[in-house]
């Protein structure tokens, strides 16, 4: 659900609540997962540089920026009192392979690819028993693809995801009068530039 969705009257959700006031989001969150309009500041890797093997431990990341809100967060406040802005996060793709990346069709800003849209397709889906504990778990096989405008340019496969986040919202937009209250070289000062922390030096 798109943040905008939310409308400029009613009360915030306490679904949405909890999901904005996490600081890590997994496979458990994807319905709420909300990279609308992110910008993505660059690109990282970590592992095997052989993008071939879907069972390597090899990671893709996202410097990007998340939208959150500034301030409180909690169930039932007026949505017309809440303010939005964006929090520096680093997105993880593990076991990653078969990437296509294309930036000719980006002309959203000259500083950032910006997501316009994204989906994911489950390619496999194979049954794990842990040892000792029946319950059964899966591991599963994903197919993502992002766009900045009509089409994707933005192709790979992964098993799972995990988002970070780095650093608290700024706030760089005024919705009401529909202007930027930020510059490029300011946002970057604040998210001190470009940058992939890797979850364990978080």
């Amino acid at each position: 659900m798109h943040y905008y969705n939310l409308g400029t009257s009613g009360v915030f959700p306490e679904l949405m609540a909890q999901h904005y006031s996490k600081t890590v989001w997994g496979e458990e969150d994807y319905d709420l997962m909300d990279w609308h309009d992110c910008p993505v500041y660059g690109f990282g890797f970590r592992g095997e540089t052989e993008w071939v093997n879907p069972d390597a431990d090899t990671e893709l990341y996202f410097d990007l920026d998340y939208p959150c809100p500034v301030g409180p967060c909690e169930p039932g406040m007026p949505v017309e009192e809440m303010e939005w802005g964006l929090a520096p996060c680093t997105l993880v793709f593990k076991g990653a392979s078969d990437l296509f990346l294309s930036l000719a069709n980006n002309s959203c800003y000259d500083c950032f690819y910006e997501i316009l849209n994204w989906e994911r397709t489950l390619l496999r889906e194979t049954p794990v028993s842990p040892q000792g504990k029946t319950e059964c778990r899966y591991d599963r096989r994903w197919k993502w693809q992002f766009s900045s405008e009509t089409k994707p340019d933005l192709t790979f496969e992964a098993s799972e995801f995990k988002q970070y986040k780095r650093l608290p919202p700024y706030r760089n937009y005024d919705r009401k009068n529909n202007r930027r209250l930020m510059s490029c070289g300011e946002i970057f000062q604040y998210r001190q530039g470009i940058q992939f922390l890797f979850p364990d030096l978080l």
